[in-house]
């Protein structure tokens, strides 16, 4: 009998033990781990971490639901030559794996390792759909792939917002591929107090409508910072902000060489000028022609002042001004509103057959 009583309280107690374990769908694998501890999901091995950890794919899977970062932790995903193949079902905005105020770093320490993202539900410009969302967190894509392969308009390999005034949004490529059939990278400044940053220094970043889209939406200067050097790879970049914003916060520096296209769609006084190599954006404004660049000393009149704008060589406005009396007087105290110039000079016009030039100065200076 005591034999029978002890075999009864073990199965009884083994059962116990059993319903008190996580149950796993038949046939049910792992797909990550942390410090060699497996979890059968992603968001499974993200909400065990306190504080930071490193989780490492070790398998191929599908993913459906978006996967949250939260709480301000800091976490390195290791593709390890893994794949996780996305479906956004949503119509709802959408972020395949959402890292919101916490540290996100994206890497592949194996061969082949990606991310993508198919919509199902096309919601035209209603609603974006991202691979990455960063929502006023720090992310960094080191290597692997980032791919969104669309179904919607607003798709995005990675979409980084800020979103407010609580925080700012940072992103760092140094290497990987980020690709979309719209476009690669949103750089969405839609704050006025908090600095959206995106810094990209290697990889390959394309989109079939631009590669990178630095978007500063409403009427408002909102803060953004865009600089693009060293390997980076940059397909087209559209630097846009609206046409009715009352100033502008947007900074630029980006390396031509590192970019195939640099487009503007900056408010009126806004323009994107190149020099020595670099992108920058800069305000247009009001220039005076120095005394010290005048080489004409106390000419008198009557002539007529020219002063002509150019842009990459290229005549754009030119104003006539008659001189009666000191010309050098005249010239020092002209200015000259310019719309979309990169550098002015002024002509003395003394007859039909002479036009002698008094000086030369530029306009803006990106150095």
């Amino acid at each position: 009998m005591k034999r029978k009583g002890m075999v009864a309280f073990v199965v009884v107690f083994t059962m116990l033990l059993m319903a008190s374990m996580p149950i796993m769908a038949a046939g049910a694998e792992n797909c990550c781990e942390i410090g060699g501890v497996p979890f059968p999901t992603l968001q499974a091995a993200v909400d065990a971490v306190e504080t930071e950890a490193t989780i490492v794919l070790t398998a191929d899977f599908a993913q459906t639901e978006s996967v949250k970062i939260t709480g301000g932790k800091v976490i390195t995903l290791d593709l390890a030559g893994h794949t996780i193949t996305g479906t956004d079902t949503t119509t709802k905005n959408f972020g395949l794996i959402d890292n919101v105020k916490s540290t996100l770093t994206v890497m592949d320490s194996g061969d082949d390792g990606a991310i993508t993202l198919t919509a199902t539900t096309d919601n035209d410009w209603n609603r974006y759909s991202a691979v990455l969302s960063n929502t006023q967190g720090t992310l960094t894509v080191k290597s692997g792939t980032i791919r969104h392969l669309g179904g919607t308009d607003m798709a995005y390999g990675i979409d980084s917002l800020t979103n407010g005034t609580i925080g700012d949004a940072t992103l760092l490529v140094e290497g990987g591929t980020i690709d979309s059939v719209y476009r690669g990278i949103r750089q969405f400044a839609n704050s006025t107090t908090c600095t959206n940053k995106l810094t990209i220094t290697g990889g390959k970043i394309s989109g079939n409508n631009k590669a990178v889209w630095l978007h500063s939406s409403n009427k408002y200067a909102n803060k953004g910072v865009l600089e693009i050097r060293d390997d980076a790879v940059v397909g087209d970049v559209y630097v846009w902000a609206d046409t009715g914003a009352d100033g502008s916060e947007l900074t630029l520096t980006a390396e031509a060489e590192c970019v195939t296209q640099m487009i503007n769609g900056l408010p009126q006084n806004y323009m994107i000028l190149q020099a020595d190599g670099v992108y920058g954006i800069v305000e247009t404004a009001k220039i005076t022609l120095s005394d010290t660049a005048v080489s004409l000393s106390k000419m008198t009149g009557p002539a007529v002042l020219v002063l002509a704008s150019y842009q990459n060589d290229v005549l754009v406005d030119i104003e006539m001004i008659p001189v009666t009396g000191d010309i050098s007087q005249t010239i020092s105290e002209t200015g000259l509103t310019l719309e979309g110039a990169d550098w002015a000079a002024a002509f003395l016009w003394e007859d039909i057959l002479t036009m002698k030039p008094v000086c030369r100065e530029m306009a803006i200076s990106l150095s």
